[in-house]
């Protein structure tokens, strides 16, 4: 029967997929990352030994070695020299040592004439998890009951808020080496669909944006290839390869992971609802493997939208919370936005600790008017086209040639070319709102090496008089295009 016809529930196990769940909860719960389980490719449950990391080479045979990568990598070897010698061995299991006897035993019973050969080529490594898992369990608790409840609402199985389990372990700040990047892993080119990635914000990062962007993706898969396994499948091998797999073989699941040949669609793509139903079966009862866990408690916040741009810093002490704390609710912006270095956008559905909400909402204008602006432009690049200068390039971006020239590294006498990129803008410029001053107050715009000493010097007042007026908590911290206001001098 195809799998579609057992398949009596969203995610279903079937007798042939469970070796190979078998061997994700293994990987999950019963090794940890400081070992490695070498194993056949295909058959994932084939395991030959387990090899522990920073310790002796598999076997006992050798010196300690340091680097992981050269372990594993001896490992492999070593296991596939085994399998090829193995291959027309006739001699007595007792004259074999027990890591060679371990690999025959592993194969011995396949039924193909050379399956010792044919094994060589598929052996892989892979570490184990158990203790990152762990970690991943104790995380999901500031997440997991809001992502159930955004899968309600798109409609899709709630179930569907384990997947980060095998994602990224629910860091929310994971990164692959592919660029894949959050708590959901999205690409850059997919998560574009559906989130915001521009100069201020990565919404990838952002949990609770990214889950619903997951589940409308999977949700579409779903409605495309007609099953939970398959959309699933797709989220990692993409729906269009997917589908190519269902017009040859149906919405046989099983039969794809064994038969389907493509050149994407390798060990991860096969092993991917295994290690969600692997996941899912570990989060549904984590105590049966760790013992008592003590999940975080669910972040709790209240959104409000901001109808201006404002200094994170004086948002957050209007707030009476630390920047940190702001930073952990909104991690889609921009890191230099905690820093100082640029400004919470306008318009920004900004979360703040439950509770604040309508204090931020109903009481705006108590945020001091020094720290918030009336727009931020972003840092700048510029094309040299043929028969530019510097002047009107310089003009043309409210900048000086001179500064133009200390970003690129050029010359008083140095020459522009057409097509060349310049720098024309260093850091993001704010422009401040039109607020009331009082008498005697005036206004100065940050220059690249200004400082509050300097700048105090030349209009003879007091660092800590600059500070008091424009709300700044750390005079070394001030950004090119921010705009000062300076009290009357004494």
């Amino acid at each position: 029967a195809s799998s579609s016809s057992r398949a009596a529930e969203p995610f279903p196990t079937w007798p042939e997929m469970e070796p190979r769940v078998a061997f994700w909860v293994d990987v999950y719960t019963r090794y940890t990352t400081r070992q490695a389980v070498i194993h056949d490719a295909e058959r994932p449950h084939v395991v030959y030994g387990v090899v522990e990391l920073g310790g002796e080479p598999l076997g006992g045979l050798g010196e300690p070695v340091a680097a992981d990568g050269q372990i594993m990598r001896l490992a492999r070897e070593r296991v596939q020299g085994i399998l090829a010698s193995l291959q027309g061995f006739s001699g007595g299991l007792e004259s074999l040592s027990d890591l060679e006897r371990q690999v025959h035993d592993a194969v011995a019973g396949e039924p193909e004439p050379d399956r010792f050969l044919a094994a060589v080529d598929r052996v892989r490594v892979q570490r184990g998890q158990a203790d990152r898992f762990r970690l991943g369990l104790i995380r999901s608790g500031r997440y997991v009951d809001a992502f159930r409840e955004i899968a309600r609402q798109e409609g899709v199985p709630e179930d569907l808020a384990y997947l980060p389990h095998v994602e990224s372990s629910f860091d929310a700040s994971a990164r692959s080496h592919v660029g894949a990047a959050g708590l959901w892993q999205f690409m850059r080119a997919t998560a574009r669909r559906f989130m915001t990635i521009d100069s201020s914000r990565d919404e990838r990062l952002d949990p609770w944006i990214a889950s619903r962007a997951a589940f409308r993706f999977l949700r579409e898969n779903h409605e495309a290839l007609g099953s939970w396994p398959l959309a699933l499948t797709a989220y990692n091998h993409g729906p269009n390869g997917m589908a190519r797999a269902r017009r040859e073989f149906g919405d046989d699941l099983v039969r794809i992971i064994a038969e389907y040949r493509s050149r994407t669609f390798g060990f991860a793509s096969r092993n991917f609802y295994a290690e969600f139903l692997a996941a899912r079966r570990i989060a549904r009862d984590p105590e049966r493997w760790f013992g008592p866990l003590e999940p975080e408690p669910p972040l709790r916040f209240d959104p409000v939208p901001l109808p201006e741009y404002v200094r994170a810093d004086a948002l957050a002490r209007h707030l009476g919370v630390d920047v940190p704390r702001l930073a952990l609710l909104n991690p889609a912006l921009d890191a230099r936005t905690w820093k100082g270095e640029k400004l919470l956008p306008r318009g920004y559905e900004l979360r703040v600790p439950a509770g604040l909400g309508e204090r931020l909402a109903g009481g705006w204008d108590a945020v001091p008017a020094a720290a918030r602006y009336e727009r931020a432009v972003d840092e700048a690049w510029h094309r040299v086209r043929a028969g530019e200068t510097l002047s009107a390039i310089a003009s043309r971006y409210g900048t000086s040639v001179s500064a133009i020239q200390a970003l690129n590294g050029l010359g008083r006498s140095s020459l522009i070319r057409p097509g060349q990129l310049l720098k024309v803008r260093e850091a993001e410029t704010w422009v401040a709102m039109n607020v009331r001053q009082g008498a005697g107050e005036g206004r100065h715009v940050v220059r690249r090496g200004d400082t509050l000493t300097a700048i105090g010097s030349r209009y003879g007042v007091a660092v800590a008089e600059i500070m008091r007026l424009n709300d700044l908590r750390d005079a070394s911290r001030l950004v090119v295009g921010q705009v000062l206001l300076i009290p009357a001098g004494s």
